[in-house]
């Protein structure tokens, strides 16, 4: 039987050992909260070095075709006779798109960690990911481009000449519209982390 003494014994210690469980699930909760977080501000930040990564490419192409743009309107102001365009690519140096990379917020974006980084964020580097479907189509557009008969036929140089001048200008246009954004997500995020 059991007595008065030992039932408040046992109801201390059953209290005790409810207590301790509990504290050890907050403090596990805690730890894997501040884990969680650690992961996200970890992503976050290669998310941003991602960024300026993009950034710069996105600079250097720019300068690279604007350079190979001026190049094609020399041989436009002074075509060639008997060559195709194909013919001519050592003279223009072909045709060059931002390599934007994108492994960063694809791991941000699909795992949980999408819960605990700032949605706005999330919302806005998601908008700036979109400029790289914009330059994979433009490459596509290329492809399709230089294995056409207009690259290669002497008798079609003026129209290869132009579609090859359009083609670096809509280049340029799109990363003149990019820069800037991709600058104001750089600037906004460095002032919100001061």
């Amino acid at each position: 039987m059991i007595g008065r003494k030992d039932f408040r014994y046992l109801a201390l210690e059953s209290v005790v050992v409810l207590f301790s469980i509990v504290l050890a699930l907050l403090v596990d909760s805690a730890r894997e909260d501040a884990a969680r977080r650690a992961s996200a501000e970890a992503s976050v930040e290669r998310l941003m070095l991602e960024v300026e990564q993009n950034l710069q490419e996105l600079r250097e192409v720019s300068d690279d075709v604007a350079t190979r743009l001026e190049q094609v309107r020399v041989l436009r102001d002074h075509p060639p006779d008997d060559v195709g365009l194909a013919g001519l690519i050592d003279r223009f140096q072909g045709y060059r798109t931002p390599d934007l990379s994108e492994a960063a917020w694809e791991r941000v974006s699909r795992t949980e960690l999408a819960g605990v980084v700032d949605p706005d964020l999330l919302a806005e580097a998601f908008y700036l990911y979109e400029w790289n479907r914009q330059f994979d189509q433009i490459d596509r557009e290329i492809s399709r481009f230089v294995y056409s008969e207009v690259f290669y036929l002497p008798e079609r140089l003026d129209t290869a000449i132009a579609i090859s001048e359009r083609i670096k200008e809509q280049l340029l246009a799109w990363a003149s519209v990019a820069i800037p954004q991709f600058e104001a997500f750089l600037a906004r995020r460095q002032a919100s982390t001061q």
